[in-house]
C-alpha cells in the first residue's frame, strides 16, 4: 500500500485507521479517472483472474536463491491467523526469514504466535529464521492442516465455503466477539510493542564483524545479500 501510495503522490498517515480509509477513497478515485471505469466497472473486474487466468505463472531466475521454494513473504510472518483457520501446504516453507536482518524478535505479533506454538518454539523460530514445512507447522499448531501441495486450493476452498454456510450477520458478529476475546487477553497491544521495535531497529548499531545485511544488500545486490546472510547458518540448523 505505502509503495502504491508514493508512486500516486498520496500523502498519508500510516497506521492510522482514518488516513488508511481515506487514501484507499483517493486511490479508488485515481483509478476510476486513470482508466475511465467506474466504481461498479471496477467492482466487478477484481472479481474477475488477472489476465484472464485465475493463476499467475512465471518461471523466475533458475539461478535466485529461492528458486523453486514455496515462499510466505510477510512482515513477520504477519497472516491473518487469529481470524481464521489455516490450511497450509506439506512442501510449504514457513518461517521468520526476516529476523535474520537482525530484529531477533522485533515483530507485530509475537504474543499471538506464543500463544499458538509456545515461548520456546516462537523464540527458538525468531533467533534463528528457520523455515519450517507445512507439516511440521501443523503438528507445533502454526497452521490448522498440511495437504499436498495439488489438493491445497481444492482444500482451502472447501474450508472456506464451510465457513459461509453461517449468515453474513452471524459472521460478522463472531468475529467482533473474537477481537474482543483477543483485546481481553491483551493480544491486540502487541502492535505497540511492534512499532516500537521496529523503531528501534531502524537505529541498530552493529559492531565490527557482525553481519550488516544492508550494507551488503547496496554493494552486492539482494540475491548475493541474502546468499551471503543465510550460509552463515549452514550446519547450525537443522
Amino acid at each position: 500500500m505505502i509503495s502504491l501510495l508514493n508512486f500516486l503522490n498520496i500523502e498519508f498517515a500510516h497506521h492510522d485507521a482514518l488516513e488508511d480509509a481515506i487514501a484507499a477513497a483517493k486511490v479508488v478515485h485515481h483509478a476510476c479517472e486513470k482508466t475511465g471505469l467506474s466504481i461498479e466497472d471496477w467492482l466487478q473486474r477484481v472479481e474477475q483472474p488477472i489476465g484472464g487466468s485465475s493463476k499467475i505463472k512465471q518461471e523466475g531466475n533458475p539461478e535466485g536463491p529461492l528458486y523453486g521454494e514455496n515462499l510466505v513473504f510477510t512482515g513477520a510472518l504477519f497472516l491473518p491467523r487469529k481470524d481464521a483457520a489455516k490450511i497450509a501446504a506439506e512442501d510449504a516453507k514457513l518461517g521468520h526469514s526476516e529476523q535474520r536482518l537482525g530484529f531477533a524478535g522485533a515483530m507485530y505479533v509475537f504474543p499471538i504466535e506464543v500463544m499458538l506454538i509456545g515461548q520456546k518454539k516462537a523464540r527458538e523460530l525468531l533467533l534463528t529464521g528457520k523455515l519450517i514445512d507445512g507439516k511440521e507447522a501443523e503438528r507445533i499448531g502454526l497452521v490448522n492442516r498440511a495437504v499436498p501441495a495439488d489438493k491445497l486450493e481444492a482444500e482451502t476452498r472447501k474450508l472456506a465455503q464451510s465457513m459461509t454456510l453461517l449468515p453474513r450477520d452471524g459472521i460478522a458478529i463472531g468475529k467482533a466477539c473474537a477481537r474482543l476475546a483477543y483485546d481481553s487477553m491483551g493480544l491486540s497491544s502487541a502492535f505497540g510493542q511492534g512499532y516500537l521495535g521496529h523503531t528501534l531497529f531502524t537505529n541498530v548499531r552493529y559492531e565490527p564483524g557482525e553481519f550488516n545485511f544492508l550494507k551488503r544488500r547496496r554493494d552486492v545486490g539482494v540475491r548475493e545479500a541474502v546468499k551471503e546472510r543465510d550460509a552463515r547458518y549452514k550446519g547450525l540448523i537443522p
